[in-house]
């Protein structure tokens, strides 16, 4: 009988397994849909749970997504797809921070000319 740490350690290979053949591109692409939790424990003779487990592994590294009955699906590797998306966002953030720095000193320098104005009580 398998214990908890067994199972464990047959869902993490599992999750080993099928992160490579994610990664490599050969069995799943971007977009596919992972073999159901039936399929899973029954190609790789595990329970249908410890197949659960092994998604919810990849889910929680951000290869999958689970989306409620229609199984799990792959993701699209990080980085992709927002590459013009998230270049001009960033350059808008960059213009923020420049405009910021530029208020921060226009006002440093208004407390600054406040100061002058205080006389000097501790002399």
């Amino acid at each position: 009988m398998a214990t908890r740490d067994d199972e464990g350690l047959a869902s993490r290979q599992l999750a080993r397994r099928l992160r490579a053949e994610i990664e490599e591109g050969s069995s799943y692409q971007p977009g596919a849909r992972l073999p159901s939790y039936r399929q899973l424990a029954e190609t790789h003779g595990l329970a249908r749970n410890t197949a659960a487990a092994a998604v919810r592994i990849l889910e929680s590294e951000g290869l999958v997504e689970i989306k409620g009955t229609s199984g799990a699906f792959v993701r699209e590797p990080a980085g992709t797809g927002d590459g013009p998306e998230l270049a001009s966002e960033l350059v808008a953030v960059q213009r923020q921070l420049r405009e910021a720095r530029r208020v921060l000193s226009a006002t440093e320098d208004a407390v600054a000319g406040l100061l002058t104005r205080f006389p000097n009580k501790g002399d």
